[in-house]
């Protein structure tokens, strides 16, 4: 066999001779590999000198189906995995199709897609050569979920519908009846995931192997560059972004898509793509009918739900429907539910459009929804002739009482529509205000007047609000009887009248020598909320709950009830016989009863209120006692939770709270051996009739959805017959 020599010189001198055998020449083989072979994808690599050798003419690479079939692929990738892509200047080595190439292929050749779909083996060939080693068919199948099933070519998110709009084609064929998916939106930083909307129409690009689609998926913009679709579709599909993948804006994007589906049947897609896009601008004005509407009140309450309350001019009728929208959020027709009122000011400055005098034009709705926030609050106002025009809503003021005041004054609701009007609209509005608000106060103030009572015996809480003279008036009774082993807590639900109250409490101290402890709230926040501040802090062994203007006939009073609460187990609560200045009966028991003029809602009644008192009979069993006055062990109370403060402001929590404790097997009754004067509500200023009226009457409604089934009687269905007599 001939030999060889290999000689390393440097600057002349050598440095390495070394001899070798050359081989017989030996022809080189080309290398490759197809790693994938669908109808919409087509990838492998080659590797051939001459490739990149300068002087060589390139060599034709081709891929042979089945022993028959040449199909030429053009080297349009580079490979800088394989390894053979680090020699100097090989550069592109590796071909990669896409769908539209590969049906000019084989449109090319005489083929159809079918072709490569159904091949059992397939050969590489370069130069007319076979790579080393036959290429079998690619399995597809372990490559599912990393190679993509389709591509996505233009993309948006569109506010006014609450998400992201997209168009592309997946391979297969049609889903039938597809209408939705769970699909999952990729990007950059984060990932939008849910139910998707799905449509299908044909392309003509990707006919024989793939569909067209457009898609919505509901969620937040994602400010970072779109990397992909999942969605499952008879299993898991993935999609890449095309090459030419790009972002519309929504106008744009949304006319694009509802191209695209136009030959297609109708479906829940096509709905959502015809709703019209608000751009910021009150539109009223351009609609063909005389129409005006104002928003005077829009509170948001996260979680909860909207409050909308204004008014409406439409003389002709014109209005279809008025609905909230924003962000992709739609609701309901709210003309269809919301409690109308009188408005004489509108009356007086609108009488020349005809409007009847019966006329209600102010309205007040409540919109159930469970968002944290809505942007770009808006009503949809459509009109029976198809014209829609749209009206931008104020900034949401915040959650307090006065806007619950707000919501009720100037609400006259009649009788037959108190259930309608109650359940759909005022309840959850106040309940949904009233919680908001009170979730956002701050924690009380405490402070000790005088030495702290170690171990009492009882807690007595008594809330302030308004008149809080009466605190003198109390402590000067209870000096004149004694207070030994009792903890007296005063709770103020009147920030502004703090330093008063402070004052007032050192002079009583000074006075009857009667320790206290104040408990501050930062913000007025009601009957039951107040209560139950004092009772966690409260030490005794039980609480009595008392009126700041209640006060004792004699020195026996509390340690009567506390004794009847000793000896019975059976007993969850006990109260007092309350009388009025003149000596006629406030309290000495409650029942439940409807009321017709009411819409039957159930309310405590007090039986002899206002007469002479029957003669004592002693402990009796009743359905419910005031929270005026009330004993109870703290264990039961804490248990309970206290009064329930969804009862904004005050009524009906001490009612539920008897009801509570009878659930619990325990009994509530009234000791009219024990009699307490109770000039009634003296305690409190005088409120506004409309508004608290009606904050009275929700509260009952809110009474009647929990303990209506308790209560004797039928309630009034909404649009039932009510019978007054």
């Amino acid at each position: 066999m001939p030999e060889g020599e290999f000689v390393l010189s440097v600057g002349g001198q050598e440095i390495i001779r070394r001899s070798f055998a050359l081989d017989e020449r030996q022809v080189f083989v080309p290398r490759g590999r197809v790693e994938r072979a669908s109808p919409v994808d087509l990838r492998g690599w080659v590797f051939h000198p001459a490739l990149w050798l300068d002087g060589l003419d390139p060599p034709a690479v081709e891929l042979r189906v089945d022993d028959k079939t040449l199909l030429p692929l053009p080297l349009n990738e580079r490979r800088n995995d394989v390894g053979f892509s680090e020699l100097p200047d090989v550069g592109i080595a590796g071909f990669r199709l896409l769908p539209t190439d590969i049906k000019r292929i084989l449109s090319r050749s005489g083929q159809r897609p079918a072709l490569i779909e159904n091949a059992s083996r397939m050969e590489l060939l370069v130069g007319g050569a076979a790579v080393v080693g036959p290429s079998p068919r690619p399995d597809n199948a372990a490559a599912e979920g990393r190679d993509p099933a389709g591509y996505v070519d233009f993309y948006g998110h569109v506010p006014d519908f609450g998400g992201y709009l997209l168009a592309g084609w997946m391979s297969g064929k049609e889903p039938d009846n597809a209408q939705s998916a769970p699909c999952s939106l990729r990007f950059a930083s984060g990932e939008c995931r849910g139910e998707a909307l799905i449509a299908w129409h044909s392309r003509s690009d990707v006919e024989g192997f793939g569909w067209g689609f457009v898609c919505f998926l509901h969620g937040e913009r994602i400010e970072a560059p779109f990397s992909g679709m999942e969605i499952d579709l008879s299993g898991r599909r993935l999609l890449h972004p095309s090459n030419a993948v790009r972002e519309i804006e929504e106008v744009a994007l949304v006319s694009a898509c509802m191209d695209l589906l136009r030959a297609r049947p109708d479906g829940l897609l096509q709905s959502l793509l015809r709703q019209p896009l608000f751009n910021g601008r009150d539109t009223l004005a351009e609609l063909s009918a005389h129409l005006q509407i104002e928003i005077d009140e829009f509170i948001v309450v996260p979680g909860d739900g909207a409050l909308l309350k204004g008014w409406i001019i439409d003389p002709a009728g014109a209005v279809r429907s008025i609905r909230l929208r924003a962000g992709g959020f739609q609701s309901q027709n709210l003309s269809a539910a919301w409690v109308t009122q009188k408005r004489p000011d509108l009356m007086a400055a609108f009488r020349s459009l005809g409007l009847a005098d019966h006329a209600r034009p102010g309205f007040t709705a409540f919109v159930p929804l469970n968002a944290q926030g809505l942007s770009a609050a808006h009503l949809e106002v459509s009109l029976h002739s198809g014209q829609v025009g749209f009206k931008p809503l104020p900034p949401s003021r915040g959650s307090s009482l006065q806007a619950i005041r707000a919501m009720l004054s100037g609400v006259e609701i009649a009788a037959d529509d108190m259930a309608r009007s109650f359940s759909t609209v005022l309840a959850p509005a106040t309940r949904a205000l009233n919680r908001a608000r009170l979730s956002q106060c701050s924690p009380p103030i405490l402070v000790n007047v005088g030495p702290p009572v170690e171990a009492p015996d009882v807690s007595v809480i008594i809330p302030l609000c308004g008149r809080i003279d009466w605190m003198l008036h109390q402590c000067a009774h209870f000096s004149s009887h004694g207070m030994r082993g009792v903890e007296l807590i005063y709770v103020l639900d009147d920030p502004p009248r703090k330093d008063d109250l402070i004052n007032l409490a050192q002079r009583c101290f000074r006075w009857f020598g009667i320790p206290m402890r104040l408990v501050l709230l930062a913000q007025n926040i009601g009957y039951g909320p107040a209560n139950n501040a004092a009772l966690r802090v409260a030490q005794g062994r039980y609480v009595c709950f008392l009126n700041s203007d209640v006060l004792p006939r004699d020195g026996a009073w509390l340690r009567q009830m506390l004794g009847a609460l000793e000896v019975d187990d059976a007993l969850g609560a006990i109260g007092a016989r309350l009388l009025f200045e003149d000596g006629t009966l406030q309290h000495d028991g409650m029942s439940l009863r409807r009321l017709p003029q009411f819409g039957n809602i159930p309310f405590p009644m007090h039986p002899g209120k206002g007469q002479r008192p029957p003669p004592g009979r002693g402990l009796r069993q009743v359905q419910a006692i005031t929270g005026a006055c009330m004993v109870l062990p703290r264990a039961l109370a804490q248990e309970l939770g206290g009064f329930d403060e969804d009862y904004a402001v005050g009524d009906f929590e001490d009612v539920d709270l008897c009801l509570r404790i009878q659930a619990k097997g325990l009994n509530c009754a009234v000791d009219d051996a024990v009699v307490m004067w109770h000039p009634e509500r003296q305690s409190q200023q005088a409120p506004g009739v409309s508004w608290r009226q009606n904050l009275t009457t929700v509260n009952a409604w809110i009474f009647s959805e929990r303990w209506g089934h308790a209560v004797a009687g039928a309630a009034c269905p909404p649009g039932g017959v009510l019978n007054l007599s």
